[in-house]
């Protein structure tokens, strides 16, 4: 009991510490594994507390705007827009981990973590940097696997109109 507590306490800790931020926008990196193929994105993440961006810039441009549980996924290849099902709702994880996830174990400095809601179907790890901000994040889905690493966190930046509309997707 007095480890189901403290697991809790840190998703509490985490959502009471990000109350006060706006948004939040980083660099990241993903390696992906899917059917034994290893892909590596480059971009950023834009988030606020219901909506988020996110741009590749490596291997090919694409912008991804999730709304609710899905993935509105424009390239640059294609100029089209794909929906697709999000195997995570970043701004979940940032800002109210407490509503969205429980704590089924921690290892190493790693929080793993079930979703609480149906649309979040995905456990998730999340590895935090000393802001309790995630540095990592690992998942697994029916394709495969990746790893996020995130860095260059910046706080309570002012995004323009349309920004996370799909129709500025470029």
């Amino acid at each position: 009991m007095i480890i189901l507590l403290f697991f809790s306490s840190i998703l509490e800790e985490i959502s009471e510490k990000l109350k006060e931020v706006r948004a939040i926008e980083c660099n990241f990196t993903e390696i992906l594994i899917v059917k034994g193929d290893t892909l590596k994105f480059r971009g950023s993440v834009y988030a606020e507390k219901k909506r988020a961006r996110i741009d590749v810039y490596k291997p090919e441009r694409q912008i991804m705007i999730f709304i609710n549980d899905s993935i509105f996924l424009w390239t640059e290849k294609t100029n089209q827009v794909f929906r697709r099902k999000a195997p995570i709702i970043f701004y979940n994880v940032l800002f109210s981990p407490n509503l969205n996830y429980k704590i089924d174990s921690t290892s190493s400095g790693w929080i793993y973590l079930s979703p609480l809601k149906d649309e979040l179907i995905y456990p998730i790890s999340v590895l935090l940097n000393k802001d309790l901000l995630p540095k990592k994040i690992r998942f697994a889905q029916e394709e495969g696997s990746g790893v996020f690493t995130f860095s260059s966190y910046k706080l309570n930046k002012k995004y323009p109109e349309g920004f996370f509309s799909l129709d500025k997707m470029n």
